[in-house]
């Protein structure tokens, strides 16, 4: 039972983890189309 928990656990922390890859490449391509080529640092920086 528990190795059941800590898969699900590794599970929702990879789809989590991609999500936000996903979230971030996505604004940082639209930043730099419509801002220019340095604004991507910007949203990762801070």
């Amino acid at each position: 039972m528990l190795i059941a928990g800590i898969g699900y656990l590794l599970g929702l922390a990879g789809i989590c983890a991609s999500l936000g890859i996903l979230f971030t490449t996505s604004v940082g391509g639209w930043l730099s189309a419509s801002v220019g080529k340095g604004a991507p640092f910007c949203l990762i920086a801070p």
